[in-house]
């Protein structure tokens, strides 16, 4: 692995205009230069390498999507890390999810979701996303998912806005040396995606979002002081993380760790959009050529020439 400089690690919580930045970045920079994992079916579909199998990790400079996980810290141990991810308001950002999810599985030729299963299964999804993806820290804090949420929050270097989306990005592309003037907004909702029954079904979601985005409001209320701020919690962020990188240790090697817990998310994202044919096609010829490689390899070692 050669080791190179910075690597900026950034936990994309879902529809907090992370989709701008990360097609920006990928449009700009070499392949070898970054890793998105939001999106496993995407980066299957657009030819792109997986995480676990890249020839040299030490290339990256940006790694950044959903399931973004503390494992990858371990990874990185060596180099200089620049943590970050962004944030929305609460329950803005959960009625965009709503329609994302719901365009995919347009997409996939499958039913929309109902307001009841969507808050069944995406209740304070912002604390959920950030614990997810900092377990070590969450175990080790009692209290509230907003309590956890803040917590782990505080080893962060940078949380930008959505409000002020350029502005508050633009100490992560200064170190990447690029424009911000240069990004163009992605993802962004269609006027006609807006049925009669997503709109009855977005008042439902806001009607009862005391009820089941209470965790996200109070870590928003906490962070929103401190959004666009360069190492808004001051160096005891970065003392805090690299502790936290030697408990983490404990739980085992990183790349081991990072590979289960990508391969989580993989099936489910695949599940999830209704694709899951195409998934075992993938995997099958994806095993068919490991296979001859290796008994390819296999035989050259037998041969005395390895």
């Amino acid at each position: 692995m050669t080791y190179g400089g910075k690597v900026l690690i950034g936990l994309h919580i879902t529809k907090c205009a992370g989709t701008t930045l990360a097609d920006y970045v990928s449009r700009t920079l070499h392949p070898k230069d970054w890793y998105l994992c939001s999106s496993p079916r995407k980066t299957a579909l657009n030819a792109m390498v997986e995480f676990v199998p890249r020839l040299d990790h030490g290339e990256l400079r940006f790694v950044f999507g959903h399931y973004v996980h503390e494992s990858m810290l371990q990874v990185f141990r060596e180099r200089e890390q620049v943590l970050f991810t962004g944030v929305r308001d609460p329950i803005d950002r959960a009625v965009s999810d709503y329609y994302q999810i719901n365009k995919v599985r347009a997409k996939a030729g499958n039913e929309p979701w109902t307001a009841d299963h969507y808050l069944e299964n995406r209740k304070d999804t912002v604390c959920v996303e950030i614990i997810r993806a900092f377990p070590t820290i969450a175990e080790t804090v009692e209290g509230t998912l907003a309590e956890k949420a803040i917590e782990i929050i505080k080893i962060f270097d940078l949380v930008y806005g959505t409000e002020d989306f350029r502005a508050s990005v633009t100490p992560l592309l200064n170190i990447l040396s690029l424009d911000p003037a240069q990004m163009t907004d992605q993802n962004t909702r269609k006027e006609e995606e807006a049925t009669d029954f997503m709109r009855e079904q977005e008042a439902v979601i806001r009607s009862r979002a005391e009820e089941n985005y209470a965790n996200d409001v109070a870590f928003y209320d906490f962070i929103r002081p401190h959004i666009g701020k360069w190492r808004p919690f001051g160096d005891d962020a970065v003392a805090s993380r690299a502790h936290f990188i030697e408990k983490m240790q404990e739980r085992g090697h990183g790349m081991e760790r990072i590979a289960s817990h990508l391969a989580h998310f993989y099936a489910w994202d695949f599940k999830w959009t209704g694709f899951e044919q195409r998934l075992e096609w993938y995997l099958y010829r994806q095993k068919l050529w490991l296979d001859r490689v290796e008994q390819e390899v296999e035989k050259i070692k037998k041969s005395g020439q390895w």
